[in-house]
């Protein structure tokens, strides 16, 4: 098993649940989620872990790891049945993807938990284009109400629109890459130490617009992203969405 050798401290309860899913044999997969997967961890981040078991152990895990035992240990339990269900595109967990983007499979006794990670860590071929189209609309009806509200000068109207079509638009611009959106707190780690390949800004250059964006409304910096999102999605053949508006946007542009 391999274990995050960046360690913060209270890793004691970390290492000690390690020990005890080594020795059992009903344990199929541990994955490590969250900061520490990702090498984001503070002194202050605990270890989420996922422990995988065969279907047929589900009963009485409480009693097997109990939360007292394993000290700043973010712990879930749960069968592979169960596992393979969760997150999946089409349920309320779907939220939760992220989290496996990174993710460290630590044990996989059967090959076929790190598959699981893996799938759950990205947008499904299948829902990439349905997604995109149904982001870029929504980032473009916010963009809309932003510029509305500063040009009635309703400043709080116009920041809280422009920051919902930040998150629009990021979720399109990842999701162009075959990715998910990342959590705001992965945002900056994201696209510096995955660059984006399709869009065309430096990681530097959307940063900046993002927090220009939600730092003070910038209608200058909202109209930048929203126009690069546009040029971007109707060279992929997503142009319908934006032309089903009509007239109504031309003055969203820069």
């Amino acid at each position: 098993m391999r274990a995050d050798k960046r360690l913060a401290p209270g890793h004691e309860g970390f290492e000690a649940l390690l020990r005890q899913v080594q020795a059992d044999p009903d344990v199929l997969g541990v994955v490590l989620t969250g900061s520490h997967a990702q090498g984001l961890a503070t002194p202050w981040s605990d270890y989420d872990i996922r422990v995988i078991l065969r279907d047929e152990a589900g009963v009485g895990t409480q009693t097997r790891f109990p939360a007292e035992a394993f000290p700043n240990v973010d712990l879930r339990v749960m069968p592979l049945r169960e596992f393979a269900d969760y997150a999946r595109w089409d349920t309320p967990f779907a939220w939760d993807r992220y989290s496996f983007a990174h993710a460290q499979v630590l044990e996989d006794r059967t090959g076929d938990i790190s598959a699981l990670v893996e799938e759950k860590g990205r947008i499904p071929a299948e829902h990439q284009s349905s997604f995109v189209r149904a982001a870029l609309d929504a980032q473009i009806n916010s963009v809309y109400r932003a510029l509305k509200c500063t040009r009635k000068g309703n400043t709080l109207c116009a920041r809280l629109e422009a920051s919902e079509a930040v998150q629009h638009a990021l979720a399109v611009i990842f999701a162009l890459e075959g990715s998910i959106r990342p959590y705001p707190s992965s945002l900056e780690h994201e696209l510096r130490a995955y660059p984006l390949q399709t869009f065309p800004m430096t990681s530097d250059d959307l940063l900046q617009l993002v927090a220009a964006i939600v730092e003070s409304g910038d209608a200058v910096a909202l109209r930048q992203l929203y126009s690069a999102v546009v040029d971007r999605t109707r060279q992929v053949g997503h142009g319908e969405v934006i032309d089903s508006w009509g007239n109504d946007i031309a003055w969203l542009l820069p």
